[in-house]
C-alpha cells in the first residue's frame, strides 16, 4: 500500500489525505473549488520566545531584567546567607551558625570590665583572707598567752575557764572551721572564678 500524506488547500485550509505520487500535481479543492499544487502540509511555526519585559521600579523608572553578575563557589551560611571564610569553614563568623551541628551560636556584646569591677569582685575574697589570717593569729595567741594568764591569776574565774580543756577544744574547732570555710571561698574566687560575671549588652 502506498504511503499517504496530508495536503491542505491554500485558500480554505481544508485537508486531504492523498498518495505521495500526487505531490507536485495540481489538484482541485472539493470545498471551495480552488486549484492548488499538492504539497506537504507545513507545521505551524513555533511562536517566538516572549520578550523579556523590563521591570518597572517603584519610582516609575524602567529597570533592566535580572542577570547573573558573577558566580562564587564559596559556600554560604544557611542561617544568614553570607559567605563563609572558605570551603572548609564550619562556623559562620557573622552569626555563629554551626553548619555541622546545625545549631546557632549567638554572638554577644559584653560590657568591658574596669579595674574597679575586678576590685569589687575580689573584695569579699580579700576580706575572707584577712579574717583567716586574724583567726590563725588569734588561735596562736590563745594557746601562748592564756595558760600563763591562768597561772598568774589562779583565783580568777575567767582565766581558769579559758584554760580548761573543753574551752581549748571548742576554741580550736570554731577557729579552724572559720578558717577552712573562708579560706576555701577565697581560694575558689581567686583561682576558679578570677573574672567578674559577664554582662550582655541588649540592643533595643
Amino acid at each position: 500500500m502506498a504511503n499517504t500524506i496530508v495536503i491542505s488547500c491554500g485558500k480554505c485550509s481544508k485537508e486531504y489525505k492523498v498518495e505521495e505520487k500526487i505531490l507536485g500535481a495540481t489538484v482541485k479543492c472539493k470545498g471551495c473549488g480552488d486549484s492548488f499544487v499538492a504539497a506537504l502540509k507545513k507545521s505551524p511555526e513555533s511562536a517566538p520566545p516572549p520578550k523579556v519585559q523590563e521591570d518597572e521600579e517603584e519610582d516609575g523608572k524602567v529597570g533592566k531584567a535580572y542577570t547573573i553578575v558573577s558566580e562564587s563557589e564559596t559556600p554560604k551560611c544557611a542561617n544568614c546567607a553570607k559567605e563563609l571564610l572558605n570551603a572548609k569553614a564550619i562556623i559562620c563568623v557573622y552569626c555563629g551558625f554551626n553548619s555541622r551541628t546545625r545549631t546557632w551560636n549567638r554572638t554577644k556584646k559584653l560590657v568591658d570590665k574596669t579595674p574597679g569591677d575586678y576590685i569589687l569582685w575580689h573584695l569579699p575574697a580579700i576580706i575572707s583572707s584577712v579574717v583567716v589570717v586574724l583567726g590563725l593569729v588569734l588561735l596562736g595567741v590563745y594557746f601562748w598567752k592564756v595558760p600563763g594568764w591562768a597561772d598568774a591569776n589562779p583565783n580568777d574565774t575567767l582565766p581558769w575557764l579559758l584554760n580548761t580543756l573543753f574551752f581549748k577544744i571548742y576554741m580550736t574547732v570554731m577557729v579552724l572551721y572559720l578558717v577552712w570555710s573562708l579560706g576555701f571561698y577565697a581560694f575558689k574566687r581567686f583561682v576558679y572564678f578570677p573574672h567578674p560575671p559577664e554582662e550582655e549588652i541588649i540592643d533595643k
